[in-house]
């Protein structure tokens, strides 16, 4: 063949290529001069990874769990260990004091690959020891290690509700057994409300999807132990009543997920700040927390920073709130940068408006950094609870201290990645316990 029709070619592959990759950047950018067009174009720049998704998911590829075979592919939850000497309760080889001296309880959902299923884990502190275990009979998947069980509530029946994170929510028994279902986008936090009910965040509706191409709304949406959705609100239509739209579509570059609406935490007290029954809500790509009366359809206050891209926003006292900051630049790629080095927990008080970071010399110790996910609670005493998640580690530290560290160790060179874990004081699971003593599971 002739030199200049083999350089013809490659500079007809070479337009091709720029040409295409432009279009498919303009379409998920939001734009659409496009038409019609723009969804065939995201359609076939996905066919591969679609291809290759179904073929793990129907079995024809396997997952290799040998971490020596650098040409496997491991479950999701199964990720580098960056803590080889911590295994599980153990440093070092030996079991971390501050456990023995704990009398509170670790509710861990994690994959488990020995049995090859998600599963959670009830594990009394002072002696390392389970007290019970959850395997879901039933997982809306043909391959068990492609879903991830996202933040169990333990229930006083001694059963669990949680769902299959951005999939459906699920009320299990205290041996498994599927109670309920709703089929729907449901994905990141489950918290207690009240009158037996619990909220959970949605991908939402599709109205601006006419507008926007790709855009994901999110709804806030209430449950009932029962499975009965009691409540449900768009939050983009919430944000826009409330003279928020540029707030939500002006404000930087359109990502199609403009707020990743990723916990509803319940204010289950009264107090001059919050009402019982009012909402903290979490938008991370907005690094912002808002307080909403879903009584009145009204949002109360509305910060925005100084925590950047942030989860898990938790009541405090009588006037506090606790905010746990990832603080990593919003980009495109888990490369991205994090702003002080280390993850922090805020603590805004609505009282007087200051703000204060009382963990920050434990979390420079402990060198707590997770680019997504990750949650926190500060307990009765004032130590702070701490999930790591995408780095595998679950903490608990003192103001200036590292008390104890705990990972689900699969290998020296890998670890299960905790799934939103619980920290529970005895008082709040006493009356469980002889259920799940006496629940005789098979």
């Amino acid at each position: 063949m002739p030199l200049w029709v083999v350089t013809l070619i490659v500079l007809l592959g070479l337009l091709f290529t720029a040409t295409f990759g432009w279009a498919v950047r303009h379409v998920v950018s939001g734009y659409d001069r496009l038409g019609r067009m723009g969804p065939v174009v995201v359609a076939v720049a996905s066919f591969p990874e679609l291809i290759e998704e179904a073929l793990y998911a129907t079995g024809l590829m396997t997952i290799q769990l040998d971490e020596e075979d650098d040409q496997g592919r491991r479950p999701p939850q199964i990720i580098d260990n960056p803590f080889p000497s911590v295994d599980k309760f153990r440093k070092n080889g030996v079991i971390q004091d501050g456990f023995r001296l704990d009398a509170g309880y670790l509710l861990l959902p994690v994959y488990n690959p020995s049995i090859n299923s998600p599963t959670a884990q009830l594990i009394r502190l002072d002696d390392q020891s389970i007290v019970h275990s959850w395997v879901p009979k039933h997982i809306p998947h043909p391959n068990r290690s492609r879903v991830e069980l996202w933040h169990p509530i333990l229930l006083d029946d001694g059963g669990l509700i949680f769902h299959w994170h951005s999939d459906q929510q699920n009320r299990i028994d205290v041996c498994g057994n599927l109670v309920w279902e709703i089929v729907d986008n449901f994905h990141h936090s489950n918290e207690i409300g009240l009158d037996e009910t619990h909220w959970v965040p949605k991908h939402g509706s599709e109205s601006y999807r006419e507008k926007l191409y790709q855009y994901q709304d999110a709804d806030i949406t209430q449950i009932s132990q029962t499975g009965e959705v009691l409540f449900e609100q768009s939050v983009t239509e919430l944000l826009a009543e409330h003279g928020y739209r540029s707030f939500l579509l002006g404000m930087s570059l359109y990502t199609g997920d403009q707020i990743h609406l990723n916990d509803i935490q319940p204010a289950l007290y009264s107090t001059d700040y919050w009402e019982k029954g009012d909402l903290l809500l979490s938008f991370r790509e907005l690094s912002t927390v808002a307080l909403y009366r879903p009584k009145t359809n009204k949002i109360l206050w509305m910060k925005t920073g100084p925590w950047i891209r942030q989860h898990d926003p938790d009541f405090f006292g009588e006037s506090k709130i606790s905010v746990f900051g990832n603080d990593y630049v919003r980009g495109n790629s888990l490369g991205q940068s994090l702003i002080n080095g280390h993850n922090n927990v805020y603590v805004y008080d609505l009282k007087d408006g200051s703000i204060t970071t009382p963990y920050t010399e434990a979390l420079v110790k402990a060198d707590v950094r997770t680019w997504e996910r990750g949650l926190h609670r500060i307990l009765d005493n004032g130590d702070l609870f701490v999930e790591e998640s995408n780095r595998g580690r679950i903490l608990r530290l003192s103001q200036d201290d590292v008390i104890w560290e705990y990972t689900p160790k699969t290998s020296d060179s890998t670890v299960a990645m905790p799934t939103w874990s619980r920290y529970l004081t005895a008082e709040e699971i006493d009356h469980v316990l002889p259920i799940l003593d006496s629940s005789n599971c098979k």
